[in-house]
């Protein structure tokens, strides 16, 4: 497999939405003191090229998905927990162009906004953030650094991770 081909499967592992679920819980204690409590964990779910949408059945979408809502019910049962906040970061894979990449990291972020809520009809839309990442150059460097089959591979690590080199959005 040439270099362009291999670049091409690449994507499917590149082009990465993050639903990082960092949640500023307030348990109210006795005599009404609020102690803070944050909760964070990743989940990453992947993305065909070009789509946005969230395919349950592709790569390990449906078992992410499945531990999201699992954590999100056990938040949402202890009675002395209210969730305050939810941050949806969405990207797309670099190599792209810019306006695309803005375009689906927006998408991506906003499908899978929609799916938490129809899933947790407790959830509050308002407490919900996004934050889009059209070029995800960490992935695409964590990729690279995981996968030693790359050709080029040295030369690639060589580029993502030299500091006078700027890696942009556009």
């Amino acid at each position: 497999m040439g270099f362009n081909e291999r670049l091409n499967s690449m994507k499917n592992y590149l082009v990465v939405m993050l639903v990082w679920v960092a949640c500023a819980m307030s348990a109210i204690a006795q005599e009404n003191t609020v102690i803070h409590k944050h909760f964070s964990k990743q989940y990453t779910l992947n993305f065909r090229v070009n789509e946005a949408s969230v395919d349950h059945k592709y790569m390990d979408n449906g078992s992410t998905i499945d531990a999201l809502i699992e954590d999100l019910r056990a938040l949402n049962s202890k009675a002395d927990t209210t969730m305050d906040s939810l941050l949806i970061v969405a990207s797309a894979s670099p190599e792209g162009p810019a306006a695309l990449n803005n375009r689906l990291s927006i998408q991506r972020s906003e499908n899978i906004k929609s799916i938490l809520l129809n899933i947790n009809p407790e959830l509050k839309p308002e407490i919900i953030k996004i934050e889009s990442r059209p070029a995800d150059w960490d992935a695409l460097l964590k990729a690279v650094e995981e996968d030693t089959s790359i050709p080029h591979r040295d030369t690639l690590l060589a580029v993502l991770t030299d500091p006078d080199i700027e890696h942009s959005d556009a």
